[in-house]
């Protein structure tokens, strides 16, 4: 109990400076972007390192993580044009030409491990930073929005297996994510949505609780993943990827899904 009500102080307290960040401005969400997305390589590449005993570049993952982002950020900002955009496929080739000659045993394995952190963590920032800008410039009501939703899933679903939680969804992986919580977050960040569509408008209060119904299904997903990785190296507790294994999983779909809105409705 203890241990599920610190893990969701600490999810709301970063939650709520990801909001306010987002909510001063495109540069602070930008910047905390890049300080968030650092602190979640750095521990993903130091558990790959520790429990699968992998050799990973994790400067490399870093500074591929941080120029991605920037390029991003550029290109929504209209400073960089879509063709300019090229160069990020020479400086991704030539990281992997520069490890594949590198002096390291297992140089495909170690490739792997060092890119597959930043295709899980950077694109789903990526997503967010598009969805910011995806009326044209940027709005914060949209990704302030999309993070109360996930934020007011997982923390009534959290609190919905802790209080009730007796079914476990998938009893193999884990026994913590049941369908009490599943259905206490799916209510309340449908909640959540109605009062953000009413408040901030731009969606329609059908849109706002589709996306809402899709972070609920994304959050299962997300959680479910997370612990058969977990299960498979025995790790146990919370961690900065836990507090956004949600968000990863959400932001492939929440993006399609806001672009087919505002584009193509």
């Amino acid at each position: 109990m203890k241990i599920g009500i610190k893990h969701l102080l600490i999810k709301l307290l970063f939650f709520t400076i990801f909001s306010i960040a987002c909510f001063i401005s495109e540069y602070s969400t930008f910047a905390m972007i890049i300080v968030t997305v650092s602190l979640c390589l750095l521990e993903y590449y130091n558990f790959i390192h520790k429990h699968l005993n992998v050799v990973t570049f994790l400067k490399t993952g870093i500074i591929l993580s941080i120029f991605l982002l920037t390029m991003t950020f550029l290109f929504v900002k209209s400073i960089l044009e879509t063709k300019n955009l090229v160069v990020a496929v020479p400086a991704i080739f030539s990281i992997i030409i520069f490890q594949i000659f590198s002096k390291h045993k297992h140089q495909f394995q170690n490739i792997t491990m060092t890119f597959f952190p930043v295709v899980h963590v950077v694109i789903p920032f990526i997503l967010l930073i598009l969805s910011g800008f995806i009326t044209g410039e940027y709005n914060y009501k949209i990704t302030t929005g999309i993070l109360i939703l996930i934020c007011a899933n997982d923390i009534f679903a959290c609190l919905a297996e802790t209080i009730t939680g007796k079914h476990p969804i998938v009893p193999k992986v884990s026994l913590k994510k049941t369908w009490e919580g599943f259905f206490g977050g799916l209510i309340f960040c449908c909640a959540a949505s109605l009062l953000i569509a009413t408040q901030w408008g731009i969606f329609s209060y059908l849109e706002w609780t589709l996306l809402a119904v899709i972070v609920s299904f994304a959050s299962v997903f997300g959680n479910l993943f997370e612990n058969q990785i977990k299960n498979q190296v025995v790790v146990k507790g919370s961690s900065m990827l836990s507090n956004f294994s949600t968000f990863f999983m959400s932001m492939f779909v929440l993006y399609p899904v806001l672009y087919f809105i505002e584009k193509v409705l």
